[in-house]
């Protein structure tokens, strides 16, 4: 049985560029969903299932900047990793929206095969936390405890 393709959230205000973006995407074997502009983007993911987003940061009205700020206020780097897709290759830019949360930045033109790299990387590395999570879950009993686990409510721990 195989695992279902990732769903990647392409945000971007310019048809020209998400269409492409998205086309390519597909190609890829991605499930895609497209956005153009940031309230939309953000009631896409209040929705649920996206794994990923692809941000534009200049967008009229509400920025990439501004989109990041918000997601990263409720959704951690790791449960939902965020690449800036931008023209802005100033490194003032790349380390502002590094500071605030984004997984990684790529500039425009984007160099597809790269990009695609990027995405595979991040959601590979989602998916092993997801499975460190799953395997995390409290043990069974204090044998089964290492260090750093939680023991158990009513089992006492043993002192060294």
């Amino acid at each position: 049985m195989s695992e279902s393709p990732a769903t990647i959230l392409v945000v971007d205000d310019l048809p020209a560029n998400r269409d492409l973006m998205v086309r390519r995407l597909l190609r890829s074997g991605f499930q895609v969903l497209a956005a153009s502009n940031g309230p939309e983007a953000l009631e896409i993911v209040r929705r649920g299932s996206v794994d990923l987003v692809l941000l534009d940061i200049m967008m009229p009205g509400m920025t990439g900047i501004d989109v990041l700020r918000t997601l990263r206020a409720t959704r951690s780097p790791a449960a939902l990793p965020v690449i800036m897709v931008t023209a802005k290759a100033d490194s003032e830019d790349v380390v502002e929206a590094l500071s605030l949360g984004a997984n990684d930045y790529v500039t425009k033109p984007v160099d597809y095969p790269v990009a695609l790299a990027r995405i595979h990387a991040h959601l590979r590395t989602k998916q092993t936390l997801r499975v460190e999570a799953a395997v995390a879950i409290k043990p069974r009993s204090p044998a089964q405890a290492v260090p750093g686990s939680a023991v158990p409510f009513g089992i006492p721990r043993q002192s060294k």
